[in-house]
């Protein structure tokens, strides 16, 4: 996946230290071609100054100097290619990380957002410069893959421009794109520059994961950065296939090449999600039809793997087969959201959906680990034909805490439940009985209150009398809380609701935990 760290051992100093980096949107102004002139002792064809490349010994050094290139060196691709290649005279594995300087740069710049047209006649002997290329990539009339593969030439890299289609969450189903390969150490490898310098997106659920630079005043807050993914420098062919498929099918570099077909049933998965240890255990394609108007899709992880994974989930109506809606509710998003049943159980996920509409819809699930963004991992699409009469909607939108006891559970204080599945079965005027242990490192007084809420999302239930002022003292045993629900005397599905003061934002008391509880 990527460029691994031990690529870049191997390549740079034994001392390396690889770290994370994220590019600024903005490299290319006067500034950059402020040099300390006591550390400069290198000259280009022109007369340009390289900085010296005593100072090169990380990553991040490397990229922090392909991260400032200097106006003057965009006159020509020689004199770029001499920025670039000065730091990497002795370096072994030079090749690899030329292309990773490349990208560094094209990720930094500060170009509109847009993947556009590439240029028609792209030539190994194009006469002109770097920065005339920037200019049309700036007017929408080139992309990142045009300038990069220019660049591979100019260093003596095979670099072949790769075109086909990618899949997209519209009716269309498909859209063109273009992306790499290039040859390094005699082994073709895919490089696709435009999602490695654009594309990031996800979202931060509000009161559980906090942005440094969003804003969260909704409860859903879409994001989307410039961050420099090098999950798409070498992306294992097997993994790439899921989201590209090339014109050539022999650029799938796969040993058993899949047709276009193939390709539009498979499921979509994004690359993030191969960092989740998920595996889909429901059926295997991207359509799914619904049965009666309803849809199941099971995910399993590891144990290790779900202790901080999150997931949450986006359902839409894309299409309602020509029917004027009447009902509002039908044009309510959150109503959507509640038509979503994701129970988790262990380390496994089980997702029940309702669809109340003839029609098209589409689901993305995001996922990330405790306290990171929430990305798209995976996408389906879900054809009705046959609605699902007079569905009941969850009381309350669980969001990213979902059903059953999750990686929230333990921030709250909560561990070891007796019940682990997020639904419960009972009967009408039963007593239940939930038992935790308490975490150790609490307040020393801990506090845990339920509320049990209606399908009509009215709290039945505020269950004050199970409000447990504990003494918590710091021993690895915990202590015990049972929290004691006496269910109602009318049959029905009804959500309990756990909230401990342990998580709290602004004041407010957040959920921990959901349980959906049939009657």
């Amino acid at each position: 996946m990527g460029m691994c760290a031990s690529i870049l051992d191997e390549a740079l100093l034994s001392s390396f230290k690889i770290v994370d980096v994220v590019i600024s949107s903005d490299n290319s102004d006067d500034s950059a071609d402020e040099y300390d002139e006591t550390d400069l002792d290198t000259y280009s064809a022109d007369g340009n100054v390289i900085p010296n490349s005593k100072t090169f010994e990380t990553v991040q050094d490397l990229d922090k100097h392909a991260n400032q290139v200097p106006k003057s060196f965009l006159k020509s691709f020689k004199d770029l290619l001499g920025y670039f290649e000065r730091p990497l005279q002795d370096k072994e594995d030079k090749h690899h990380l030329l292309i990773r300087s490349f990208l560094i740069w094209l990720g930094g710049l500060d170009i509109p957002d847009t993947e556009t047209l590439p240029l028609k006649d792209l030539k190994e002997n194009d006469s002109r410069s770097p920065d005339e290329y920037l200019n049309l990539l700036k007017k929408n009339l080139n992309i990142y893959n045009s300038i990069f593969i220019l660049l591979c030439w100019a260093a003596g890299i095979k670099c072949f421009k790769i075109k086909g289609v990618y899949k997209t969450g519209g009716f269309d189903n498909v859209a063109s794109s273009e992306w790499a390969a290039v040859n390094v150490n005699g082994a073709w490898q895919i490089v696709h520059p435009y999602r490695i310098c654009r594309a990031l997106s996800g979202k931060f659920p509000q009161g559980w994961l906090k942005s440094k630079t969003e804003d969260l005043n909704t409860s859903d807050v879409a994001i989307f950065k410039t961050s420099f993914l090098d999950y798409y420098i070498n992306p294992k062919p097997e993994q790439f296939i899921y989201e590209f498929f090339p014109d050539d099918t022999d650029w799938q570099l796969l040993p058993d090449p899949i047709t276009e077909k193939q390709f539009l049933k498979q499921e979509l998965y994004y690359h993030t999600w191969w960092d989740t240890d998920l595996r889909l255990t429901s059926k295997r394609q991207y359509r799914i039809t619904s049965t009666k108007g309803k849809v199941s899709i099971t995910l399993n992880g590891t144990e290790h793997s779900m202790n901080d994974l999150i997931l949450w989930y986006d359902l839409s109506l894309l299409d309602s087969n020509g029917e004027t809606i009447e009902d509002t509710k039908l044009l309510d998003h959150d109503y959507f959201q509640r038509l979503v049943f994701l129970v988790r159980n262990c380390s496994s996920w089980v997702c029940k959906i309702l669809l109340p509409v003839e029609g098209t819809y589409r689901i993305v699930f995001y996922g990330g680990r405790l306290n990171k963004p929430l990305t798209a991992i995976c996408q389906f699409s879900l054809i009705c034909k046959e609605a699902y009469k007079d569905p009941v909607p969850l009381a309350v939108n669980p969001g990213c805490v979902g059903l059953g006891p999750g990686p929230f559970a333990v921030m709250g204080g909560l561990i070891s439940p007796t019940y682990t599945n997020g639904v419960i079965q009972s009967e009408i005027n039963k007593t239940l009985k939930l038992k935790f242990r308490v975490g150790y490192k609490l307040p020393e007084c801990f506090k845990i209150k339920a509320n049990l809420h209606n399908s009509n999302d009215i709290v039945l239930k505020g269950d004050t009398t199970s409000m447990a002022d504990c003494s918590i003292s710091n021993t690895i045993q915990g202590r015990e809380v049972t929290i004691t629900v006496n269910t109602p005397d009318d049959p029905g599905y009804y959500m309990l609701e756990l909230l401990t003061n342990k998580m709290k934002q602004n004041g407010r008391v957040l959920a921990t935990i959901y349980w959906f509880i049939k009657l």
